[in-house]
């Protein structure tokens, strides 16, 4: 609440009481007047109170303190919302309180909306950094408070291979980290000249963690070769034992970039090793040549 006074009073109290016996976490202004007298509702047991920091995380001028002030946050030069439906830069422990009141919300949405309001207030108390003794705990901190408490990371969706090996052909250069972006940084191999022709047989292999929340896979493929080369890409869908071929590539001296979808359950293309395999095979005119990958990308779809 962003809004104070040097006068207390049983109602009021009782009102912030109320609110904190009913689930309510009350975050109050500590006030603007330079002064260790108390501002209520902020210097009620039930209730946050916030001073104000100025640029240098240092108190700002205006606002009060003692050891009734609870957190600070920054108050100066804040934009704000402003009558008229006008912005402004304003300064005040009214400011700074909404800083709290939100950090609040992210730490509550973290624990879960049965948690108690106690908890959320430990939280944001007791993970503060120091800016003087003019208050009790400190300064707030966000990433301190929600890392005690966030979920683990999400995911990733996406995998680059983790090894390769060849049928037909030579590793030429790059590195098989080249494959993760699509960035002009290039892994690429060589083809074998036959009697009639050139060849590339190269197998990738992934390691994918598929998401329990995947519905499908995507094969994201950016290629190009120093002359016109025509590629076959199969995928080897364990739950079947069989390759599955997918639409036929043709690459030249410019990126294409190409994507598959993959069908049936992502779950089902994984080996008992938990690996996803797929196989690339280019032929071309006889004469040297190299197929220069930039992205090579298995993508779980949520």
């Amino acid at each position: 609440m962003s809004l104070g006074g040097a006068t207390g009073g049983t109602t009021l109290e009782s009102a912030v009481n109320y609110a904190r016996n009913h689930g309510v976490l009350v975050v109050s202004a500590a006030g603007n007047n330079n002064s260790q007298e108390f501002s209520y509702p902020g210097a009620y047991a039930n209730s946050i109170a916030v001073g104000a920091l100025d640029q240098s995380n240092a108190r700002a001028s205006f606002s009060n303190f003692g050891p009734w002030v609870d957190v600070a946050a920054p108050g100066v030069n804040i934009l704000s919302t402003y009558p008229n439906g006008q912005h402004a830069y304003m300064s005040g422990t009214s400011m700074a309180t909404p800083v709290v009141a939100g950090l609040s919300g992210l730490v509550w949405s973290q624990l879960g909306s049965t948690t108690n309001v106690s908890l959320i207030r430990q939280a944001i108390e007791t993970h503060t950094h120091p800016v003087g003794d003019w208050l009790a705990f400190g300064a707030v901190d966000a990433v301190d408070a929600l890392g005690e408490t966030a979920p683990p990371p999400p995911m990733p969706t996406e995998f680059a291979p983790t090894s390769f090996r060849f049928q037909t052909g030579s590793f030429g250069t790059g590195s098989i980290g080249d494959l993760a972006n699509s960035d002009d940084t290039y892994w690429v191999a060589l083809s074998n000249n036959k009697s009639r022709c050139n060849q590339l047989d190269v197998f990738f292999d992934f390691s994918p963690v598929i998401p329990t929340d995947a519905t499908q896979l995507r094969l994201i493929a950016e290629v190009n070769s120093s002359q016109l080369m025509r590629s076959s890409v199969y995928v080897y869908n364990a739950t079947r034992r069989r390759w599955l071929g997918l639409s036929m590539v043709q690459s030249n001296g410019t990126d294409r970039r190409t994507e598959w979808a993959l069908t049936g359950s992502p779950r089902q293309y994984r080996d008992a090793n938990g690996k996803l395999q797929m196989r690339w095979i280019s032929t071309g005119a006889r004469g040297n040549s190299s197929v220069r990958f930039d992205q090579l990308q298995i993508k779980a779809v949520r």
